[in-house]
């Protein structure tokens, strides 16, 4: 029997103190060399302008087989439907059976948030108060969830393109997380006081300059998971004290890595670690409070994996889902 768990099961079992905690060992069997899985695999459909792509893990520790499979269909708000479509297909290692299928969009919105909170808790100060916030879609909120699990946040500054959508943002996530918020018209003042700095855009040009950063700041950039993508600028890459990684071999694709890379702002061994190393203890986290930290997210096979086996359990525990036979 197939365990169906649909977007509202998902959300009503994935909660964000969850979603850290199995996002962390996704990245601690990443980086431990417990995971295998190979180079990210995607087709271009061009008759539909669209992409699909196939991201499998198998996690050793947690003994756990699974697939994302995640799609970008620029056309479908035109019919009604989210511009990005998946699933997460967990399966038993031992025999290959299906174990459960799962909302996908739902998953990767909630595990890309906890995959910043798992960096905020390494890398941010622990008395950060203060966030910035470029980009005020999904992410830009989950985001801001997953950073108020882990600081002790009393306010929060944003900036988004569409003048609507963050004062929207603004009044809701105000409501949602009980701090103090406000929109602005500039993201150079989101980013000026920030103790951290979450930027989660679609954008092909840097989002921010590097100048108004603070001492002491940290860093999430979520948007730039393409090489013509970017959301960072060089002045923030050359400020930047250590540069964290979720996954070396995506996020050297990323624009905020491989622009700087390519121009020789920037060199592989100036690249401080991936999230895990640091996570596992092999790497220092964050050292001094002057100090400014970069965590550059693509997004990884192994925390997809990691979040479905976690849902899955909770699902079985609390009898939430519809079981069919294939």
């Amino acid at each position: 029997m197939v365990l169906i768990l649909s977007e509202e099961d998902v959300k009503s079992l994935f909660t964000m103190d969850e979603a850290i905690d199995a996002v962390e060992e996704g990245f601690k069997e990443l980086s431990g060399d417990t995971a295998h899985l190979p180079s990210r695999l995607g087709i271009d459909i061009d008759k539909y302008e669209a992409w699909i792509g196939l991201m499998p893990a198998y996690l050793e520790e947690l003994d756990v087989f699974g697939t994302k499979i995640i799609g970008h269909f620029p056309n479908n708000p035109e019919k009604g439907l989210p511009t990005h479509v998946g699933q997460v297909i967990i399966n038993d290692p031992s025999s290959g059976e299906a174990l459960a299928v799962l909302d996908g969009n739902s998953i990767t919105a909630i595990r890309t948030g906890a995959a910043g909170g798992v960096s905020a808790k390494y890398l941010a100060r622990t008395d950060s108060k203060t966030v910035g916030v470029i980009g005020t879609g999904v992410q830009g909120r989950s985001h801001l969830r997953a950073v108020c699990e882990v600081r002790d946040i009393k306010s929060a500054k944003a900036y988004d393109v569409d003048s609507e959508a963050r004062e929207k943002y603004v009044e809701e996530m105000s409501k949602e997380l009980k701090i103090k918020m406000q929109a602005l018209e500039n993201p150079n003042d989101v980013v000026s006081g920030a103790d951290i700095v979450i930027t989660a855009t679609p954008s092909k040009e840097p989002v921010f300059d590097g100048k108004y950063l603070e001492k002491g700041s940290h860093i999430i950039a979520v948007g730039a998971y393409q090489p013509d993508m970017r959301e960072i600028d060089d002045a923030t890459i050359k400020k930047a004290d250590k540069i964290v990684l979720d996954y070396w071999e995506d996020a050297l694709e990323s624009g905020d890595i491989s622009q700087p890379l390519s121009k020789g702002i920037l060199e592989k061994e100036n690249i401080h670690s991936e999230i895990g190393e640091i996570i596992l203890g092999e790497k220092e986290g964050r050292t001094s409070r002057e100090e400014i930290t970069l965590f550059e997210t693509v997004g990884t096979a192994t925390i997809d994996v990691s979040s479905g086996k976690r849902i899955y359990e909770l699902a079985k525990e609390k009898e939430i889902g519809t079981e069919k036979k294939l």
